[in-house]
Formats: structure tokens, sequence, C-alpha cells
């Protein structure tokens, strides 16, 4: 029983897990004073008093009151010991990240990606596997321009990933990467100013955050980190932030801007991160390990709440917000996938939406009809390009409301895809059950190899576009196919019904 309640305190408090697995192995060397394992660990005298008592009367002591485990329980302590994760750093995970790094999205000024160099990557992903037990440590990656999460993926193959981003390209290039390494992963579509993934909500051990360096910015990333953490006392932040040595009052407003938060700064490392570029940071950021108060709770509820700034970059469009053209919701100066999360989150009869002239999904006649496809059965889009301005194009929705498969999945955005889905198709034509329906978009999803499982969980307006577009596809060819092979049994009946009237009035006849 001992035995399988020290297994579940390692499982809840992944943070200290490195120092009680050190406990553990100070009590199978045996004769250990309290002192010593206190010196062992790093531990509190709490903290290992409160393992000793978890551990029950498995630890005895000798004459001396030195502390041992007891010799028929020490097999079963040395197994959970020897199951602690062991990361290889191999030879050749460096260029594996430098190759990854070349295929990936250009970075994106206007959200003030830097890229960090690939043995920053590589650095990050090992102090983690040095400082955290991995063995099913769920680590968030609150944006992720540098593939922090493909070296940790690659470098912990037992932790658990998951990664929430703006870039839409990027978002669908690491569930792409995540998924050939044979990670556990979700990936998810979100601005993080306006709102965080529900599935993701009291989700992580670790958040890991590279933030825009305005104090908006990082404490907006470690609230949305903090949103994401499944114990906010217990789980940790791990966040890169620098400034030039002429700027301390900058410096001085982003550590406001944390400790605000009711947010510690556990441990810093100067000069961590290094990156190709940002010289007026001299190239290179901090690393702060990040603890919250239970008092934080209330702080980051009011930055989820509503209270998270629009400008929080440093560069580009968005770095100062100006108002929209009238009658239009003002896309300008967002990223490009805002038309689609706009499109897909938006309800109503109408939807003006104003974009730029060049804007992908407008600036050539097969992006227009793509968008078009894509939502066909929610709106019906009339574009007007040039115009309120020669630099500008408006896009008129008028909601369409279609009771086909697409069209109920995309009036609910708030669902998760795999409740969606099932309800679309015990509602479209076919008459299916729910089982039958529940079984259907299993085969679904399973199609979609090891994207299938986590885009079930997600909610349809956070999904990848790619990912959302391909499960749509997917549905309709199903229901496609169950309504083709309703018609040839319907007609295979008719036919069999008319053979059988012609028999039984030749019978008639021949009487």
């Amino acid at each position: 029983m001992a035995l399988a309640d020290i297994a579940l305190l390692l499982a809840r408090q992944t943070a200290c897990n490195r120092q009680h697995l050190a406990v553990l192995a100070r009590l199978l060397a045996g004769g250990a004073s309290l002192q010593e394992l206190i010196d062992a660990a790093a531990l509190s005298r709490r903290g290992v008093e409160a393992f000793l008592r978890v551990a029950g009367e498995d630890v005895v002591a000798d004459a001396d009151g030195r502390q041992g485990l007891r010799p028929q329980a020490r097999e079963g302590y040395e197994a959970l010991l020897a199951s602690a994760s062991r990361p290889e750093l191999r030879p050749e995970l460096l260029e594996e990240l430098r190759a990854a790094r070349a295929r990936a999205p250009k970075p994106n000024r206007n959200l003030d990606h830097v890229a960090a160099t690939a043995e920053t990557v590589l650095r990050r992903a090992s102090w983690i596997a040095r400082r955290f037990e991995t063995n099913g440590l769920r680590v968030l990656f609150v944006g992720d321009h540098d593939l922090t999460s493909l070296a940790v993926a690659k470098l912990c193959p037992s932790a658990d990933i998951a990664v929430v981003d703006i870039d839409e390209a990027l978002v669908e290039f690491l569930a792409a990467e995540l998924s050939s390494s044979g990670a556990k992963f979700r990936v998810r579509h979100a601005d993080l100013r306006q709102r965080f993934p529900a599935d993701l909500e009291a989700w992580a051990d670790l958040f890991v955050a590279d933030p825009p360096y305005t104090p908006d910015g990082v404490a907006l990333f470690c609230a949305r980190g903090a949103q994401g953490l499944r114990c906010l006392a217990q789980g940790r932040g791990l966040v890169a932030y620098g400034y030039g040595e002429a700027q301390p009052a900058l410096g001085l407003a982003v550590q406001k801007a944390i400790v605000g938060l009711d947010c510690l700064v556990e441990e810093l490392i100067p000069d961590f991160n290094r990156y190709q570029g940002a010289q007026a940071i001299g190239s290179a950021s901090d690393l702060h390990l990040l603890r919250f108060a239970p008092s934080a709770a209330k702080k980051v509820d009011r930055i989820a709440s509503g209270g998270a700034p629009a400008a929080i970059y440093t560069h580009g469009r968005q770095s100062v917000e100006s108002s929209a053209a009238a009658g239009a919701l003002d896309l300008r100066k967002h990223e490009p996938s805002a038309l689609f999360r706009a499109l897909l989150w938006e309800q109503g009869d109408q939807l003006a939406l104003l974009v730029d002239n060049n804007h992908p999904d407008v600036r050539s006649a097969d992006a227009q009809a793509r968008l078009r496809e894509d939502f066909a059965e929610k709106w019906n889009l009339r574009l007007r390009k040039s115009a309120p301005d020669s630099v500008s194009a408006i896009i008129e929705a008028d909601a369409v409301g279609g009771a086909g498969p697409r069209g109920l999945v995309l009036a609910r955005p708030h669902g998760k895809v795999k409740n969606v889905l099932r309800e679309a198709l015990v509602r479209s034509a076919g008459g299916r059950t729910k089982n039958q329906a529940r079984e259907l978009v299993g085969s679904i999803l399973a199609s979609l190899g090891p994207w299938g499982e986590g885009v079930g969980e997600c909610v349809v307006g956070d999904a990848p576009r790619a990912m959302l577009r391909t499960v749509l596809h997917a549905m309709e060819n199903a229901v496609s196919h169950a309504m083709e092979n309703a018609v040839l049994h319907a007609m295979g009946d008719a036919v069999s019904h008319a053979m059988e009237d012609a028999a039984r009035g030749a019978r008639q006849e021949g009487t």
C-alpha cells in the first residue's frame, strides 16, 4: 500500500519528483539520518518528513535512528526508482533540430518572432529533463516559434506535449512534426489576447514561454500559462525574457508585471537563451523558473476573463491598435488566420470583415474559392476588393444556416470535435443511431493517424485549420458513402419487390 501511495505522490507532484526520487535513492542506500536525506534531495525538512509519512512502515530505523527501507519492500521501490526517466542526448539531435528550423515557417516580425538558436532549444529541453521527472510530465508551450516542443518531444518521449499558438502555419507545422516523431501531443490555435483553449485549462505541470518582450506581453503569457496548470501551487513556468543593458526601467517593469500576478522567480539563469538576431538585447535573454502563490488564482482569472491588453508586441502592425472601419470587424492588424477564426467563431445573421487586399484568403480566385468552400454551409461570402481604400478589402457574410453535416459542425464552434461530429451525423441524412454515429466518428478520427485522438478532444474553434478541413472532408465522404449505400440498398429492395410481383403475376396467369 505504501509503495502505491509513493507512486501516487510522484504522479501528483511532478515539479518535486527529482527531489522525492533523491530521497528514495538515499533510503535505498540505507543508514540515512534526517539531515542526510535533506542534503541528498535539497528538500525541506517538512517535505522529507511528509515523504516518510507516506512511506509509512516501509521505512525502518536502526538503533542510532538512521533510516532505510524494509528489506521486504526494497524490490518494489528499486523498480520504481529504475522507472524514472533517463533522457538520452543523441549526437544527431542538434542537426535534427537545425533541419526542422530550416523547414519551419519563417519568423513573423508582427508577432515579435526572433528565432532562438538550435543549441538554445536543445539546452532548454536538456534543462527540463534534468530539473523534472519527465515520465508523464505534461508540458504546455504558450507559443513555440522556437520549436522547443520538438526538442522536448525528441529528448523526453514519455512527456505529454501541448502547444497553443496564434500562427496558423506554425500550428500546422508543429502538428505534422510532432506526429512524425511519435510524441503524445495536442496543438491548438488561439489568440491569447482573446481566449485560451478550454481543453488545455488545468492540464499541464509545466508551461514554457518566450513571450513578447513587453510588460503586458509577459504578464499575459504568464497568466495564460498559469491558466493551463493543473495545480497552480505545484506547477512551474519556464519563461525567457531579456532587456538591453541600458534599459533597466524596462526590466523592472516586466519584473513588476510578473510579481503583480503573485508569481515569484524561483530560479534565474542569466544569458541562457541565444538568438539569431535580437541585437537590441544582446542576442540573449535570461531563463526564469516561475512559481505561483495560491493568491495568484484571482489575478490570473482577471486577465483570463477579459483583462488582456490588445497591444502586447514591440514591432509590426499589432504593436499599436487603431480604430476599425465603421460597421466592419477590422482584421488588418491581425494575423491572416484571424479571418478564418472570425468566420468560425462569429454567429448571427450578417458579418462584415475588413482585411488587407493581399490577404492570403482573398488574393487569388483559388484562395477565395477555398474560403467559400470551407464555410459554404454557414456563410454566403461576398468580396469587395479595394474597399474602403486601395489597400483593403471587405468580406460580407450572410448566414446560410445549412442543415448538412458541415453546417451543423460549423454552427457549434464551442463544442468538442468528437461530440459535434457525432451530433451532426445523427441529425444528417442516413438515420444513424448515436452508437452508430459514435463508431463512425471513431473511424474518421482514427483515419487521421496520431492527430485523430487529440483533435477529437479539441474544441472546434481551436482546431488547426488544415486538421479541421481534413476532418470535415472525411465526415462528408463518410456521409456520402452511407447515402450511396442506402440508395443502392433501396434500389435493390425495389428491384426485388418488382421481381416478386412479376413472379406472383405469372403464377396467377398460369392458374
